[in-house]
C-alpha cells in the first residue's frame, strides 16, 4: 500500500502547520508559563473546547480500531457498553467533573493519590 500524492500533501500541510504553530508559539512567548498555563490554560478555557478535549481523548485511536472487531466477534450485545456510556456520561459531568475541578486536579494521578492519602489518614486514625 502506497501513499497517494494527495496523501503525501495532507500529511505535509499538518506537519508544516504543527510546526510553523510550535515554532510561533516558542518564539513570541519567552516566559516560562508554568504547568498551570500549560496543562489547564490558567482556567479560562470555554466549555466547547474542554469539552471537544475531553471527549477525543476518550475515543481513542485503539476504541476506535477496536469497537468494530468486538461487534464482529461478541454480536450487538456491545451496544450494552453504549447504553452504561450514555447513562454514565451524564452523572460523570454533573458530580465528580466540578469536584475535581474545585479540587484543582489536573491528571487521574492526582485524584488517586489524593484518594490514597485519605484512605492512609483513615487508617491511621481508626
Amino acid at each position: 500500500m502506497r501513499f497517494h500524492w494527495a496523501d503525501y500533501v495532507v500529511f505535509s500541510l499538518t506537519v508544516t502547520g504543527s510546526t510553523a504553530i510550535g515554532l510561533y508559539h516558542g518564539f513570541t512567548r519567552r516566559k516560562n508559563p508554568g504547568i498551570d498555563v500549560y496543562l489547564m490554560a490558567e482556567r479560562r478555557m470555554p466549555v466547547l473546547p474542554v469539552s471537544v478535549s475531553l471527549y477525543v481523548s476518550w475515543l481513542s485511536a485503539i476504541s476506535f480500531l477496536s469497537d468494530p472487531v468486538e461487534v464482529y466477534y461478541h454480536g450487538l450485545i456491545y451496544w450494552v457498553i453504549g447504553v452504561g456510556y450514555a447513562l454514565a456520561m451524564p452523572v460523570i459531568g454533573a458530580v465528580f467533573v466540578p469536584k475535581y475541578y474545585r479540587m484543582k486536579l489536573t491528571s487521574v494521578f492526582k485524584v488517586t493519590s489524593v484518594f490514597q492519602n485519605q484512605l492512609k489518614f483513615n487508617l491511621c486514625i481508626n
